[in-house]
């Protein structure tokens, strides 16, 4: 939310692609009883949820309702469009919405490939938006920002929406390797309360991300792995990967495209009573790793173990 009805599948769509919710589940699932986000959390709560909820207006909804195709874009927004979606955040907040949420990491896409609304906004729409939630009340902005590739952009949009009053919080790659991101980060944020901004962030305690498998989400991104994770069931793609032809087909895309992530942080879990994250090792027990010393390609090496463990084995994927 927002959405309008004739935008209820792509949302759904936009979902699954993201966070793997089937989009047939979404659209029959759930009652669409409502247009904007305050009516959304008014059929949240009809459902009397035994535990308390609270929402933040999703940036994707909001810029998708507002600029329809060209929020995919890295098109310049108008100053009509901009309003239009601070008027639809500070809405929300006033609704009862705490606040807002943003993505632009660059993994985040639409079924067709492109990056997700508010990957590439400017920061003016988000200074837009904090002045609005600020103006109905004030609430949190939340982003998940993009510190692999536009580093000094984002703490510059940081700088900025905390400059409206809003408190923020973010996450996101952070691009360096301990201790240099620690010290820059600890910088950062002595910067920020000197100013008197109020900026906060999250970070995982150990790693830890997706598990991918066979019977989980497919270890690569090609049309033959797609259709085998379509498959309901683990034994109907264990006799597809057993198939000589069907697993020559599943190498060949495998090797062609490779992991969907680096394969230096893709863990096997193994097969023991308990799984084993490997907390120590981080190089030396990956894919990576275990596929240079038996000298195939990462994608044999899982298609191996896949095999030897009947599908069993997972892999866990350090974020």
């Amino acid at each position: 939310a927002p959405v309008k009805p004739e935008n209820r599948e792509y949302l759904a769509e936009m979902m699954e692609s993201v966070e793997d919710i089937p989009k047939d589940a979404i659209l029959s699932g759930l009652p669409w009883n409502w247009s904007t986000y305050g009516e959304y959390l008014d059929a949240v709560e009809g459902l009397n949820p035994a535990l308390n909820v609270v929402g933040l207006v999703g940036h994707c909804a909001a810029r998708y309702h507002v600029m329809g195709e060209r929020s995919l874009s890295d098109e310049m927004p108008s100053d009509a469009d901009m309003a239009e979606i601070g008027e639809i955040a500070g809405q929300a907040v006033a609704d009862g919405a705490v606040g807002f949420s943003t993505s632009r990491i660059l993994l985040h896409k639409v079924p067709d490939g492109r990056h997700v609304p508010g990957t590439w906004a400017p920061i003016e729409e988000y200074v837009a938006v904090g002045e609005a939630m600020q103006a109905a009340g004030g609430g949190l902005f939340q982003g998940v920002l993009d510190m692999a590739t536009r580093r000094d952009y984002e703490y510059q949009l940081l700088d900025a929406v905390a400059d409206t009053g809003t408190d923020v919080l973010f996450s996101g790659g952070v691009g360096d390797a301990p201790p240099k991101v620690v010290k820059r980060q600890d910088e950062y944020f002595r910067s920020q309360e000197a100013a008197g901004r109020r900026i906060s962030a999250i970070s995982q305690t150990r790693p830890g991300g997706v598990l991918v498998g066979l019977r989980q989400m497919m270890p690569v991104f090609s049309p033959a792995w797609q259709r085998l994770s379509e498959l309901p069931t683990m034994e109907a793609r264990l006799t597809v990967l057993q198939d000589d032809a069907e697993r020559a087909v599943l190498l060949e895309e495998g090797v062609a495209a490779g992991t969907w992530y680096d394969p230096v942080h893709i863990h096997p879990l193994g097969l023991g009573e308990y799984p084993d994250y490997q907390v120590e090792g981080h190089v030396e027990g990956s894919i990576a790793a275990l596929a240079e010393a038996a000298g195939v390609h990462p994608v044999e090496l899982i298609v191996d173990r896949l095999l030897q463990s009947e599908g069993r084995e997972l892999y866990n994927v350090w974020f």
